[in-house]
């Protein structure tokens, strides 16, 4: 009988394959990047955020520009994670674009991965409203499988809160070929923390949290 480390391993296996094979045809993952946009876009949890955090996208991902960009449009406060690889952080860092090499946009960085500009400032975690995950999957009850890393779930812990202190709101991003039924659902272990809703190009649920 397979652990629940062995089955989140086969399953990384499988979804970065079908990663890897949308990443062939950017065209297609524009277009339901931007319907799955849509529904953050047009979702009260979007309208009443002052401050989102989003992710910069790898090949063959969701990808959450069209938010930031209207984000931006509004006046709202856009950050995106800077990765401490020592400590296997997440630090959310305020971006004043979505440009590639602008002093206040992004620039790649380890790994091919896009970062904040070293001179965007940090933003207090405590002051995000919405948090766009990436994940290489989600299933129907919020549950996400990430790369393996667990950045991201160390980084949602930190932000449990309290009593009277507001928790932000966190929601998935993904293609619909990515969002598991429950059951089966995801395997998930103790350090793994649900979202509290998902979008797909399909459209955007509330599932738990």
């Amino acid at each position: 009988m397979p652990t629940i480390a062995e089955k989140k391993a086969r399953l990384r296996q499988e979804y970065k394959a079908a990663e890897r094979q949308r990443a062939k045809d950017p065209e297609v993952v524009k277009s339901m990047s931007h319907r799955a946009c849509a529904g953050i876009i047009y979702s009260q949890m979007f309208m009443t955020a002052r401050a989102i955090m989003l992710y910069a996208t790898l090949p063959g991902e969701p990808d959450p520009t069209k938010i930031a960009e209207h984000a931006l449009s509004l006046g709202k406060t856009v950050a995106f994670p800077r990765i401490d690889w020592a400590s296997r952080e997440l630090t959310p860092a305020v971006v004043g674009c979505v440009d590639d090499g602008a002093a206040n946009g992004l620039v790649l960085q380890r790994l091919g991965l896009r970062e904040p500009n070293p001179a965007c400032p940090p933003l207090d975690p405590a002051k995000l409203d919405l948090i766009i995950v990436p994940a290489l999957a989600f299933d129907a009850a919020g549950n996400r499988l990430g790369r393996g890393g667990g950045f991201y779930d160390r980084f949602l812990a930190g932000l449990a809160g309290g009593p009277g202190c507001k928790r932000p709101v966190t929601c998935g991003l993904c293609f619909s070929t990515s969002l598991v039924a429950v059951p089966p659902g995801l395997p998930v272990e103790a350090h793994d923390h649900r979202v509290d809703a998902v979008a797909t190009e399909l459209g955007l649920s509330m599932v738990g949290g």
